[in-house]
């Protein structure tokens, strides 16, 4: 079967980098372990684009309450760093944090996304740390405490 657009520019990235390209490469996307983190690299609803995710923290365990609490927090990271970078966070359905962010895949090459990986990486494991501050910050205490450390995923 050919390959579909995505799964051609993902192919020719991993080949770019020296890496072995696999057998197979799901048209829905290629997931991975990195540094310790959960990585994905999936096609975009647009053909020209494909979004690179990378897991924070998973908050399965966490009251709904301190996850709504924790939402508007991170809310507001997201706003305060909307215009530095293309990384946002984002809360999935399987209730898992993610730092996420689309590239255009023409401008996209084995190296850049090789860059946005580890970039993303490092975006991640920075929420991680503050969630956890968050996480472990009484709801009455002030949240700059917890925003100081925020420029490690700001920018």
């Amino acid at each position: 079967m050919p390959l579909n657009p995505f799964q051609r520019w993902l192919a020719d990235a991993v080949r770019e980098t020296g890496a072995d390209v696999p057998a197979e490469i799901d048209p829905l996307g290629l997931t991975f372990e990195a540094e310790g983190r959960v990585a994905r690299i999936f096609p975009h609803a647009d053909e020209a684009l494909a979004v690179i995710e990378v897991t924070a923290i998973a908050l399965d365990d966490v009251a709904e309450d301190d996850v709504a609490r924790l939402a508007v927090r991170l809310l507001r990271l997201n706003h305060e760093a909307r215009f530095e970078h293309g990384w946002s966070i984002v809360l999935d359905d399987d209730s898992r944090l993610n730092v996420t962010t689309t590239v255009a895949v023409a401008d996209t090459s084995g190296s850049l996304l090789t860059e946005l990986l580890y970039d993303g990486i490092d975006r991640a494991a920075s929420l991680s740390t503050i969630v956890s501050g968050l996480m472990s910050a009484e709801p009455s205490e002030p949240e700059t405490s917890a925003f100081v450390t925020a420029g490690a995923i700001r920018g």
